[in-house]
């Protein structure tokens, strides 16, 4: 059944700016299951928000089946204040529910009370009635899927973060299992287990769903079509992510050969014009003493000057047509420099608490030469702890960490600390540059997406994953031959997490990687350690 439809829609935040987008039609069905994707600001929040009626589009129509479809919509950030607690908030889906619990633990602290005992009965029995006790075990276990623990259930919900809020606000809308659901980066904040979690509760989801995400995994289990908003054009795909980039491959090889197709009958078609236009010429002459065959030796001279003509202009309407567009792919091959031996770490019976929190203990793992480890686990477990630990900035309860022969470390830190601020991106890679050619750390640069102009731009001026891609181009650059990299893929859109597995393929060190992208593993990790929480 059709839910919605927007047709031929623009939008521009400032009147006379290039439109982020331009002419998007679109079809929504009921059951439809689709992931929205595009590099960084491409708008593919703003469309979202166009969708749902909080954003009204420069021209173009927004068209609705019906009035009443309940839209359940999580933004990318929460800053919402709440007075009461993570349970109270999330229970507050069913507001009668929320309220009379609220009040049966009030009237909890006073039963010695008779009244108030009475008064305590009959609230009881109408959230009996209302299936009270099941509802909050529903937000309770929801809750748990998403990573919270029992602990955190009842702090106050103004003391959460703006990741933990966000995570609330998802809760809130699973459980008001809305008519068609509208999620913006759901993933974000959560780690592998809740993302599994997630994935299996939304496949239960029938209703109608739009999810914008950068986890292909997340998109590969969840979605049935994909949106690709690029160069502010919407197209669509049927199928989930792996579909979707088979199809892309393919559609990008078909529109290089019609292009070649066409440069070549752009060539052949010069090549007709100028002969023509030589036959042409051939033909004037012949006029001079031809006598009375001067009018018909005009008419074909004339008549191949036409055709000359219309070669011509058949060659300039195919040279309008433009490239087909390929995000440019660069494949690093590195200069030679030292490596470690054949050892690179060795982590023998590690263990570590924080008071009565333990986060690990006798853990045993080594790497071994231009050998990669993937490190997965809850959020929580100490995967950033044995991180640190490694790297000398704190020390184990028990255990040891010993590093191989000429080993050199290069660490990603989560925070994307160290860069100076006032530097341009070219400056400050060069800084870290062991090889003194310019070539080479713009080859870098090029290959994480960095590349012409902007890399003058300054470090102050650029995003959160733009700084990332910086402090990876500069330990690629500076002859680590050890990189531990604690979530190197936080911030990045798709086409960046591309380029940054491409960049790291031929890396000839070893890495040690903390990450919830399983794409990232499966294209880099030899290995696997899982620090679940078994303690």
């Amino acid at each position: 059944m059709h839910l919605m439809s927007l047709k031929e829609v623009s939008f521009s935040y400032t009147f006379g700016e290039a439109n982020l987008f331009e002419k998007v039609s679109l079809d929504i069905n009921s059951g439809d299951r689709i992931g929205l994707i595009g590099p960084n600001g491409c708008g593919k929040t703003t469309l979202l928000k166009i969708i749902i009626g909080k954003q009204k589009p420069v021209s173009g129509k927004r068209s609705l089946s019906r009035s009443n479809i309940q839209i359940g919509y999580l933004k990318q950030e929460i800053n919402t204040e709440y007075e009461g607690t993570l349970l109270d908030y999330t229970l507050a889906v069913f507001p009668r529910i929320q309220k009379l619990y609220s009040e049966l633990k009030r009237l909890e602290k006073d039963l010695s009370n008779k009244e108030v005992v009475t008064q305590y009965s009959l609230l009881q029995e109408e959230f009996n009635s209302l299936r009270g006790w099941e509802r909050k075990a529903e937000v309770e276990k929801t809750l748990s899927g998403l990573g919270f623990s029992k602990d955190e259930i009842d702090l106050d919900f103004n003391k959460l973060s703006s990741g933990q809020k966000t995570k609330a606000d998802l809760v809130k809308i699973l459980l008001l299992q809305p008519d068609f659901m509208i999620l913006d980066e759901p993933t974000n904040h959560l780690d592998l287990s809740s993302l599994e979690w997630l994935e299996k509760y939304l496949l239960d989801f029938r209703s109608t769903l739009i999810i914008v995400s950068h986890d292909r995994a997340f998109l590969d289990k969840t979605v049935e079509k994909i949106w690709e908003l690029r160069r502010e054009e919407l197209k669509e795909y049927k199928g989930n992510y792996s579909f979707y980039f088979e199809q892309k491959e393919k559609e990008i090889e078909r529109g290089w050969k019609e292009y070649e197709d066409k440069r070549k009958k752009v060539k052949k078609l010069k090549q007709e014009a100028q002969r023509k236009k030589v036959w042409a010429k051939r033909k004037e002459k012949q006029r001079i003493g031809a006598g009375g065959a001067k009018g018909h030796i005009t008419a074909v001279a004339a008549k191949l000057a036409r055709r000359a003509k219309a070669a011509e202009k058949r060659a300039e309407q195919i040279e309008k047509v433009e490239k087909p567009f390929e995000e440019k792919k660069v494949s690093l091959n590195f200069p030679d420099f030292d490596l470690p031996g054949n050892y690179v770490l060795s982590v023998a019976d590690l263990s570590k608490s924080y008071g009565n929190k333990k986060l690990f203990e006798e853990l045993n793992f080594s790497i071994f030469k231009s050998k990669n480890l993937a490190i997965t686990g809850p959020n929580g477990c100490g995967k950033t702890t044995l991180l640190r630990i490694i790297l000398e900035e704190i020390k184990p309860d028990k255990g040891e960490v010993i590093l191989g022969h000429n080993v050199k470390i290069g660490y990603f830190d989560q925070e994307r600390k160290g860069l100076k601020e006032d530097k341009t991106i070219l400056e400050e890679a060069s800084e870290s540059d062991i090889t003194g050619d310019q070539v080479w750390v713009r080859t870098v640069l090029g290959a994480l997406m960095l590349r012409k102009d902007f890399v003058f731009k300054k470090i102050k001026d650029l995003s959160e994953g733009e700084k990332g891609k910086i402090i990876i181009a500069k330990l690629l650059l500076c002859g680590a031959n050890f990189l531990i990299l604690d979530e190197p893929t936080n911030h990045l859109d798709i086409d960046a997490r591309e380029a940054l597995e491409n960049a790291l393929k031929n890396y000839p060190g070893s890495l040690l990687f903390v990450t919830h992208d399983r794409y990232l593993i499966k294209k880099l990790g030899d290995d696997i350690l899982n620090l679940n929480k078994t303690f």
